[in-house]
This record gives structure tokens, C-alpha cells and sequence, in this order.
């Protein structure tokens, strides 16, 4: 009898989700996308794993559920799990997130958010919130401007971070990434350069939402 044998895979193939076909690379992945729809509702999964030389293995995934409320008003709500494994170390944290956002125009937008985190993660805050208006620069980019605090318990103080979205919209999906935390770094850095010779020597603090990303509207 005749027996089926599919084709050969050649070894330098790997499916359309995963990110870098290299050895080092190799099992590291990214996807997302819608999972469900009815009506007003949908529901988002998404889920990454990547490889960071030195380090270890960083794996997360997330589901978030967005409902139209009107033809003016969004709800989003969102949960993200992040693991880091180490050689001698492993990190998990859960994330908590929602959003609501006013459009009253097409190209024009306001939001105001919030959120905690279970768990400890470099540069993950406990708690979150904040508000951002943000306005598209013509057909393929947009801007989002606003403000965040964040609260670290290991410190017991809140923290005031700027809000700086520049997106990309790609054929597929809005690439946007939050700079707000690097441009506060920069201009703390030059308003300060002339201290950090006084007195004791200066320990450069942790800047809460630096991995932080950005929300796709």
C-alpha cells in the first residue's frame, strides 16, 4: 500500500510567529489577535517569548476585552502576565489594566487609565493611572501626549511621568512606543548636570514605565 509522506520541512523554515530563525533566537515567538466578537464586545489574546542574551527568557501573554459603549465612548480591559526565568532567578507578574476612551471626532481622542500589578518585575509598578489626549498627524502617524503616576511600594512614594506616544500605522497593526519615561530621564539628567559632582555620589533611581508599551487605539 501506499504510504503518504508530507513534504520536507527545510531546516531554515520557521512559522510566520516566531521572531528570529538564528540559533541563539531560536523558539522565540510573537502573536496576537482577536479571539472572539459579538455585537459591541470583543475579546484580544496576545503572547511573546524572547530571548535576552545574558539573561534569560522573558515569556508573556495576555488577553484584553474592549466593548464600544457608543458610537463616542470605549471600554478596555486588559490582563498581562510576564515571567522571567534566570539561571538562579524567576520573576512573575500579573498585570491589571483598564481604560475608557472619549473619541469626539475621528482624528481626535482623550484617555484616562489605570491599573495595578501582583508580583515583583523590574520596573513594574504597583499602581497607575493617568489621562492622555492624542490627535493622528496625518495618515500614517498619530501623537498621544498626557500624564501618568505610578506608585512603588518598596518606596512608598508616587512618581510623575510624562506621556509621549509617536505611532506608526502599518498595514496590519499601529506600532507605538511610550518615550515619555526616556525624555524625562534626558531633560532630569541636563537640568541636574552641574549637581552630580555636590556632595555624595549620586544612585541613579529606577524610572517606573520604562517597558511599559504603548496602547493601539
Amino acid at each position: 500500500p501506499m504510504t503518504f509522506r508530507p513534504p520536507a520541512v527545510p531546516p531554515e523554515y520557521i512559522p510566520p510567529y516566531y521572531t528570529n530563525p538564528s540559533p541563539m533566537f531560536r523558539g522565540d515567538y510573537s502573536t496576537g489577535g482577536p479571539i472572539a466578537a459579538w455585537g459591541d464586545n470583543a475579546i484580544y489574546g496576545s503572547g511573546s517569548r524572547s530571548t535576552l542574551p545574558g539573561l534569560g527568557v522573558q515569556t508573556e501573554a495576555g488577553m484584553a476585552y474592549v466593548r464600544r459603549l457608543n458610537d463616542r465612548l470605549r471600554l478596555q480591559a486588559s490582563a498581562n502576565a510576564t515571567k522571567l526565568s534566570m539561571s538562579h532567578l524567576t520573576r512573575m507578574a500579573v498585570e491589571l489594566d483598564g481604560r475608557l476612551t472619549y473619541q469626539p471626532q475621528e482624528h481626535v481622542w482623550f484617555n484616562v487609565f489605570g491599573g495595578t500589578a501582583v508580583g515583583r518585575f523590574p520596573n513594574r509598578p504597583d499602581w497607575h493611572y493617568g489621562g492622555s489626549v492624542g490627535f493622528d498627524l496625518g495618515e500614517r502617524f498619530s501623537l498621544e501626549l498626557g500624564v501618568q503616576r505610578y506608585y512603588d511600594r518598596s518606596t512608598g512614594r508616587w512618581t510623575t511621568l510624562p506621556v509621549v506616544i509617536p505611532t506608526v500605522k502599518l498595514p496590519k497593526f499601529d506600532l507605538g512606543l511610550d518615550v515619555g519615561p526616556i525624555l524625562y530621564e534626558i531633560i532630569r539628567n541636563a537640568v541636574h548636570k552641574g549637581d552630580r559632582f555636590r556632595g555624595g555620589p549620586m544612585i541613579r533611581p529606577e524610572v517606573p514605565g520604562y517597558m511599559g508599551g504603548a496602547w493601539s487605539r
